[in-house]
């Protein structure tokens, strides 16, 4: 169980690592690519828009589709678009290459939750939750002290792009770890995605993330006003769409079950809808 939590944790970690890594880069990177204030603002924000805008979709993938698949999927995708991140040409490609990586946290983030609460159960499930949260703490924490330490290195010459390479090995050795570590998915029975729900969603925490990372450097202007008014109508929508929708009820837990039945997944969607929030209010702060 040891390896399998330490496999799990490596996606919070790495997640929250690169919401911050390519804070400190950004001088360098307007250095070497000609990047301009507004194209270093979407190396920054694409990461983090993408991110919370599909991080409720990545946890409902993980449900329909076996939180394993998810993770390894996820994990594949977040490395490949580190690589190409590190070896972007123009600022135009790293930042397509940034949204991709965040769209990759996105899926192998919330499974590691899952995989938590699907694995462990009493004293060993509260030890694991801390570990989570500690992981959560040490990559926010890492993210600037780790890329201002790659970028000091300069190792073979990389610069700022190191900051990105790193995540390749970290990478494949978790893809690796994780097919052979993690359990197979249960075979039960995949409920669809609720696509309208889902867009609806998707573009109330788009409408709120994206002028929260995006506004301050630009002072406020009269856009993202209107986006946190759009906003409200957008969530509105959603809640309409879950009324409107009758949700299969979940069977009745049997003696000896996991206390709470499904509850274990509903407290899951309340932890990442607060992700969503404490990933974009950071980056609303100035910028290198």
């Amino acid at each position: 169980m040891t390896s399998l939590l330490a496999v799990l944790l490596i996606a919070p970690f790495m997640a929250q690592a690169d919401a911050t890594i390519a804070n400190v880069a950004t001088p360098s990177i307007s250095a070497e690519l000609g990047a301009s204030g507004a194209e270093l603002e979407l190396v920054i924000g694409g990461y983090l828009v993408a991110f919370a805008v599909l991080l409720i979709t990545g946890a409902r993938l993980g449900q329909t589709h076996g939180y394993r698949r998810m993770f390894l999927a996820g994990i594949a995708v977040f490395t490949g678009a580190s690589a190409l991140s590190g070896l972007a040409p123009t600022p135009a490609v790293l930042i397509a290459a940034r949204v991709l990586q965040g769209a990759g946290a996105a899926l192998m983030f919330p499974q590691t939750l899952t995989g938590i609460q699907l694995a462990f159960t009493g004293p060993a499930r509260v030890r694991a939750i801390g570990l989570y949260a500690i992981a959560l703490s040490a990559g926010a924490v890492s993210g600037q002290l780790l890329g201002g330490a790659l970028i000091s290195a300069d190792l073979l010459g990389s610069g700022w792009r190191a900051i990105f390479l790193v995540n390749v090995p970290i990478g494949l050795v978790a893809l690796v770890a994780g097919a052979r570590r993690l359990p197979a998915d249960d075979h039960r029975a995949s409920r669809r995605i609720d696509l309208r729900g889902v867009a609806a969603l998707s573009v109330a925490v788009l409408l709120v993330v994206l002028p929260l990372v995006l506004g301050r450097a630009d002072g406020w202007p009269a856009w993202t006003w209107v986006c946190f008014a759009a906003s409200v109508p957008a969530l509105a929508l959603f809640v309409a769409t879950q009324r409107g929708r009758a949700e299969p009820q979940a069977q009745p837990a049997r003696a000896g079950a996991a206390p709470g039945g499904l509850r274990p997944r509903r407290r899951h969607g309340h932890v990442l809808r607060a992700a969503v929030h404490a990933r974009a209010l950071p980056a609303a702060g100035p910028r290198p």
